[in-house]
């Protein structure tokens, strides 16, 4: 990790209300969800409020599942936060989404 990036670990627990419909037998988790996480741990982690304001490119590289922990390390300059989400040191998400900060 350099100096500009930040890394947070986390998961997405098994009772999440989007996994009963999103395959039952095999709960995986919707890239929406990945998203809205990414988005939320990195707005934690920096303790401020973002704004989604675009997704110009974003890869899902194989599933998500329940209850597995990731880490996502995130590099933020000029409105642009890019991510790169692995578990097990193996990506399973890399893109750049357009940020602000929530109120301007």
């Amino acid at each position: 990790m350099t100096d500009n990036e930040t890394s947070i670990e986390m998961k997405v627990p098994s009772d999440h209300p989007s996994l009963p419909g999103h395959f039952p037998a095999n709960p995986v988790v919707p890239g929406v969800v990945i998203l809205s996480c990414l988005l939320e741990g990195y707005s934690r982690a920096i303790s401020a409020p973002l704004r989604l304001q675009q997704l110009p490119r974003v890869k899902f590289l194989r599933p998500l599942l329940a209850e597995v922990a990731f880490q996502v390390t995130y590099r933020e300059s000029a409105g642009k936060l890019k991510f790169r989400g692995t578990i097990d040191g193996e990506p399973f998400v890399v893109g750049v989404m357009g940020i602000s900060r929530a109120g301007e």
